[in-house]
């Protein structure tokens, strides 16, 4: 796959979460086009740099849905994903910014910690890393 397919792959999964979230579905509904973008990802390295930069682009942006970046940010959690954005938010007031903001930066931040995710819950492929063995609260 060339890096323009990747790119085009990418964003095709982003912006059909995206749309889906806009027409208010169900958190748990965004996770099959969620898992394949991630599967995209971690199936091919060889453009890790490309997805990073991507990934900068959906987190300092308001043009997609956080639950891509933070299902995504979840199981990979590149360091210069979170920098970046944590740049971004300094660079947007940090504590003084809009509390929607510092809503958006916590989420993402917490999806760095090794404590269990309080939205792991959503989605059943980070249900099932978290809480092996546990039934899904969604089903």
């Amino acid at each position: 796959m060339t890096a323009k397919e990747a790119q085009a792959l990418f964003w095709r999964y982003a912006d059909s979460v995206t749309a889906l979230y806009e027409n208010d579905a169900d958190i748990p509904e965004l996770e099959p086009d969620l898992l394949k973008l991630l599967q995209l990802v971690k199936g091919h390295v060889e453009h890790t740099v490309l997805f990073k930069q991507l990934f900068i682009e959906i987190g300092t942006s308001t043009t997609h849905c956080s639950w891509v970046l933070l299902y995504c940010m979840r199981d990979l959690r590149w360091v210069e994903v979170k920098d970046a954005i944590n740049d971004w938010f300094q660079a947007q007031g940090g504590r003084y910014s809009v509390p929607r903001l510092m809503n958006y930066v916590s989420d993402v931040n917490w999806v760095y910690h090794d404590s269990p995710w309080d939205s792991a819950d959503f989605f059943l492929y980070h249900w099932e890393r978290e809480h092996p063995g546990e039934p899904w609260p969604c089903v």
